[in-house]
This record gives structure tokens, sequence and C-alpha cells, in this order.
């Protein structure tokens, strides 16, 4: 948390005191950093996608669970396919992502103790040092507290249903179809929620 607080501190100073301006360009760097996580994660999820039929005929034609979880083995050497691909890149960039949001709880708590807590995680440098205390409005927000206009939440919720329908793929059964398009509503929906108690 602590490089998280200085890395953000660090950049307010470059944007000239705007912390909500460094924030958005932190977001960037780190959407880029990770990458090649989401690459790496997109790809394994459309090599199990097409995978699926030949799934489908090992689980039909092996009613025995040992034989099939050995043929299903076999299959993950054959084409190369980790079943852990997906998951690995997705927990790496959510740790990132629960650090950032205590290193953000941490730089705008809003009260006097939450200023000391975050006086005793900065690095001793007078760079650093000199950007507190940091401008808590941005635009129409208060940093520390939720948007009481609902705009970031229905800003939240728009660009997550259509990034989850950029990156869906085509559904080959339709049990996946029916999933997809559940998680297609759930997710934003859920965010949304979620968006209109965080600061």
């Amino acid at each position: 948390i602590n490089p998280l607080i200085n890395s953000l501190l660090l950049l307010t100073n470059v944007v000239a005191g705007q912390f909500g301006v460094a924030i958005i360009l932190f977001t960037v760097i780190l959407r880029v950093a990770t990458i090649p996580f989401t690459l790496r994660q997109l790809q394994s999820t459309r090599a199990m996608q097409e995978m699926q039929p030949r799934m489908q005929e090992i689980q039909k034609k092996y009613k025995d669970p040992k034989r099939r979880q050995e043929e299903t083995l076999k299959l993950y050497k054959e084409t190369g396919i980790n079943p852990l691909g997906c998951f690995m890149p997705m927990a790496i960039q959510m740790l990132v992502f629960f650090a950032l949001y205590r290193a953000l709880a941490f730089v705008v708590g809003g009260s006097p103790e939450s200023l000391v807590g975050l006086s005793q995680r900065v690095y001793p440098w007078s760079y650093l040092t000199q950007s507190i205390p940091l401008e808590q409005s941005f635009l129409w927000l208060e940093l520390g507290r939720p948007d009481k206009t609902y705009v970031l939440p229905l800003m939240v919720g728009l660009s997550t249903y259509v990034q989850t329908r950029l990156s869906s793929t085509p559904a080959t059964t339709p049990q996946q179809q029916q999933q997809q398009q559940m998680m297609t509503w759930m997710m934003p929906l859920v965010l949304v929620w979620i968006t209109l108690a965080l600061p």
C-alpha cells in the first residue's frame, strides 16, 4: 500500500496538485501495465471456449469420473492450455486493485486522523510531503465521499456493460448463452450498487 500511496502523491505533484487527475493517470498507467495479464486471460478464455465441444465429447464418452478426469488432463496437455490460465491474471489484477482501493482510502480519508495516518505512510522526501494535504474535490466530486449526483455510478454501469458486451465470445451452448446474458446485466448492476456507496 505504501508504494501505491507514494506513487499517487508523486503523480499528484506531476499534475500540479490535481489529485483527481493523478488518480485517472495512475489508473491508465496501471491498466497499461496489466495489459499482458489481460491479454493472457482473454487468450485462455477463448482457448477454453474453443475446446468446449471436445470437453463435452469426453463427458459423454466417459461415465467414470476418474477416466473422464484423465482424458480431460490429456486434452489440456495436448492443446497446451492451463486450466488456471484464466484465473491467475485476474487474481493478480484484483490484488493490485484491492491494494489501490486501500491506498486511496488512506489518501482521501478526509479526517484529521486519516491525515496523521497518511503522513506516517509517506516516504520522508520533501517532494512528496509538500503535497499533503491533498485537494479533495475534482469536477463535481468530493473524493472522500460517494457521488451524490449518481453520475459516476451510472458511468461505471454503462462502461461495464459495454466492456462485457465487447469482451464476450460466442456461446456454444444455450446454457452458456444464458450465463453470458445474465453476466452482461448482473455485473454492471452489482458494480453500480457498490459504486453508490464508495467514495
